[in-house]
């Protein structure tokens, strides 16, 4: 996926849009899994029983976007629905930890757009998820979906200046969900907030504009604000970007590490946005995002599979996730984290699916 004219034709794993929504169909109900797929120490069998959501909500949702960690270990999943968006709608489903649905959170108002990536961490004893929306938005809420703030529109950078796509976004898409209540975006923009990532130290975070500018840009934690730093944009040399879809600090390098999709590699930055070096292989084709435990770190690959790297970042596990449940749906692995026993859970897009994935012991 190196062509930009086919990033923004298709956005895969962003979900972008109208054309993506009319083509996929709600996933059907899965069956168990029988087969161990994976290698070495992760090995996984799918799981059935886990994971059970309500018809109200997979008969709607188009893609399953973005999964997390709460501080209990329950589990937050972040989805878009299908153009069927009134005053219940959700786009926050909660788990506990052993996949028992605890219900929906949020409002109306931060399902509206096109919810995308959602990431959590702890400040000051309390858990906040933040909620990366193709409308422009980036949002945090406490771990009950309470609003603290809403930051919406582009950095002041000349990469978003007289951009006439914004201009539609504002105009169109918003009057068009305000007169008909429906989730539509029609024509992709050029600020589409796709996933953030924690600073180590600061009260800030970073977010990867990953189908409009390919920048990333740095923000507050507090409010939201513009700290006035941003790097990348559209390349293929190191500190460019062909669709940053996924980041993430990654403590084992203790850098900022970038999925660079469309370049098919994976990107150290420094915190300053300077690059530093690259992962690449044969199993990183479609990198979306990541999840680190211990050593570990798992990538969710949109081309079908799920890739562990360890210490070193090679890789020790291939989870081919779509060759044995692609047929029923789970095709295009978009999120995934670790559960504390090493099992895993995975979002997939168009159509969208949440499933279980046991890991399974010698």
């Amino acid at each position: 996926m190196k062509s930009y004219s086919l990033v923004l034709m298709l956005a895969i794993g962003g979900g972008l849009y109208g054309a993506a929504t009319a083509i996929a169909d709600p996933a059907p109900a899965l069956d168990n899994g029988t087969e161990v797929i994976g290698q070495g120490e992760f090995r996984y069998r799918y799981r059935a029983d886990k994971l059970v959501l309500p018809e109200t909500i997979t008969s709607t949702w188009q893609h399953v976007h973005g999964i997390t960690l709460g501080p209990d270990n329950d589990i937050f999943v972040t989805y878009s629905t299908d153009g069927q968006q009134n005053e219940d709608t959700r786009a926050l489903a909660h788990f506990d930890l052993d996949g028992s649905f605890l219900g929906t959170l949020g409002s109306a108002a931060m399902a509206r757009g096109n919810p995308h990536g959602l990431d959590g961490q702890e400040e000051q004893g309390q858990f906040y998820l933040y909620h990366s929306n193709f409308d422009g938005r980036v949002t945090k809420t406490d771990k009950d979906g309470q609003l603290l703030w809403s930051f919406e529109g582009a950095p002041a950078q000349p990469a978003y200046e007289n951009d006439w796509l914004a201009m539609v976004q504002g105009w169109i898409i918003d009057g068009a969900f305000s007169l008909f209540s429906k989730n539509l975006t029609l024509f992709p923009t050029a600020y589409m907030p796709c996933n953030v990532a924690f600073h180590p130290s600061e009260e800030a975070f970073y977010m990867a504009d990953c189908y409009g500018s390919s920048l990333i840009h740095k923000f507050s934690t507090r409010d939201g604000s513009y700290q006035e730093v941003s790097f990348g944009g559209p390349g293929e040399q190191p500190g460019q970007f062909n669709t940053p879809h996924g980041l993430i600090y990654d403590p084992r390098q203790q850098q900022l590490l970038v999925a660079d999709r469309g370049n098919s590699r994976l990107q150290y930055i420094d915190l300053a946005g300077n690059p530093v070096s690259e992962v690449t292989a044969d199993a990183i084709a479609e990198p979306c995002d990541f999840d680190v435990m211990g050593e570990y770190l798992l990538i969710p690959d949109l081309s079908g599979h799920l890739v562990i790297l360890d210490g070193n970042n090679q890789v020790v596990s291939k989870i081919e996730v779509a060759q044995q449940l692609g047929e029923q749906g789970v095709k295009y692995p978009h999120d995934a984290i670790f559960l504390p026993n090493q099992d895993i859970i995975v979002a997939t897009w168009n159509p969208g699916t949440l499933t279980y994935w046991e890991r399974v012991e010698d």
